[in-house]
């Protein structure tokens, strides 16, 4: 792209921490009674910039769930993508 068109244009909110911008789009649920019968799921997305100035997307799911004190589970996922700077 040489011409430098828009293409699009979007307007996101957020916050910066420890140096990554966290989009206000934090997806929480909880059901039941958590850690007696029941649990929560929490989704979150930042975006950042490394040293070489390539763009850096990180995506967050956590999900809990438990009976009774005894039977649960757990699922944690942490995924990051890397995207190198067009010149």
């Amino acid at each position: 792209m040489k011409k430098k068109n828009i293409i699009k244009d979007t307007l996101v909110n957020g916050k910066i921490k420890n140096g990554m911008f966290l989009l206000d789009n934090k997806k929480s649920k909880i059901y039941g009674i958590p850690y007696l019968l029941g649990g929560y799921d929490i989704k979150k997305q930042r975006i950042g910039v490394t040293n070489k100035n390539n763009l850096i997307t990180n995506i967050s799911v956590a999900k809990q769930s438990l009976l009774l004190f005894v039977i649960g589970r757990n699922y944690n996922l942490n995924l990051s993508y890397e995207y190198e700077r067009m010149e």
